[in-house]
């Protein structure tokens, strides 16, 4: 009797090796640790998007780009870009319901303009993250007026 439930125990030892005991090859996303290759698939591990990634994003976007921008204390610059071959009208951006610029600006074709934020005050070395989600630019074309352009990435950084 004795040897029937140690050769038992032991078949279900070999068993749960041979089957049940495997190790992940790669990364694993959710396990709150940044790993290779993660870094643009796995936003819970990582932070979201990389600042190299949405700076690309926006410098392409139609009809307004971003080119460049930076957050220094409670104050955020962003250079915004006119990407269209036409004249249109900026009439405000907004990246979240507290962040908002509602100056006006004719920006001729392929122009830029100097945009400023009164923000949460980030300190030397913090991380800001405004979400795509949040971001809209707000323009008049030459033929549609209040027509509003969503954010094509995050604006992130480090202040």
């Amino acid at each position: 009797m004795k040897i029937k439930i140690v050769f038992s125990g032991l078949l279900v030892l070999l068993v749960a090796l041979m089957f049940g005991c495997s190790v992940p090859s790669g990364p694993i996303c959710g396990n709150g640790i940044c790993s290779t290759g993660e870094d643009l698939t796995c936003p819970q591990d990582c932070g979201g998007v990389p600042e190299s990634v949405a700076r690309t994003a926006w410098k392409s976007a139609e009809p307004f780009g971003i080119v460049d921008w930076a957050q220094s204390g409670n104050t955020l610059t962003v250079v915004l870009k006119n990407n269209t071959a036409s004249t249109l009208t900026y009439t405000g951006m907004s990246l979240g319901s507290n962040v908002q610029n509602d100056s006006n600006a004719i920006m001729a074709a392929y122009s830029t303009q100097i945009i400023t934020f009164t923000t949460v005050e980030c300190m030397a070395g913090s991380k800001y993250d405004y979400s795509k989600s949040d971001i809209l630019i707000k323009y008049n074309s030459e033929s549609i007026n209040d027509k509003v352009m969503s954010g094509v990435a995050d604006i992130v950084g480090t202040c």
